[in-house]
């Protein structure tokens, strides 16, 4: 598979996995948290799980309250099973969880967000996944020397503390 469409498929099942983290929050009516982590050699992983505590990657214990699942599935993307080993380059902004509230699909923490910058195998292309405290995923271009056809250049993501409503615009 070219390091392009590996890039970008990557990339789009870590926004699905994400998407579908808080749609499972609006399903069940009840909080979810999304744990994640990058480790040396590149590797990373997802979990979510009901209820507002992280969940732990290494759990095999599935009735323990740290096991990555919802309704019973595990819910889980690692390097090992997206295989794309070098995908996530870095976690550019994120405390390792954030929280789905249920009622508005938002982040139970305001001053939460995620910014992830991916690379190709070969690092030839870049994209950065940045999400907002209201839950808004943008795939975007890392810059003019890593662009790819049909994502637009990143901009610099900013937090405003006191936003005005209809004014900025939404990632």
């Amino acid at each position: 598979m070219d390091d392009k469409l590996q890039l970008e498929q990557g990339a789009e099942q870590i926004a699905a996995f994400i998407y579908n983290s808080q749609t499972d929050a609006y399903k069940n009516n009840r909080v979810v948290t999304v744990s994640y982590s990058r480790t040396a050699g590149n590797n990373w992983c997802f979990g979510a799980l009901l209820g507002t505590t992280a969940c732990d990657f290494n759990q095999t214990v599935t009735t323990e309250s740290d096991y990555c699942a919802i309704d019973g599935a595990k819910r889980t993307l690692s390097a090992q099973s997206a295989n794309s080993l070098d995908l996530l380059r870095s976690i550019d902004s994120g405390d390792g969880a954030f929280s789905y509230d249920p009622v508005r699909g938002m982040f139970v923490d305001s001053s939460d967000s995620l910014e992830l910058a991916l690379s190709s195998p070969g690092d030839s292309y870049r994209l950065k996944l940045q999400m907002n405290s209201v839950g808004r995923i943008n795939l975007c271009s890392d810059g003019s020397d890593y662009k790819i056809p049909g994502y637009s250049t990143c901009a610099v993501q900013q937090v405003d503390s006191d936003p005005v409503e209809g004014e900025g615009e939404a990632l």
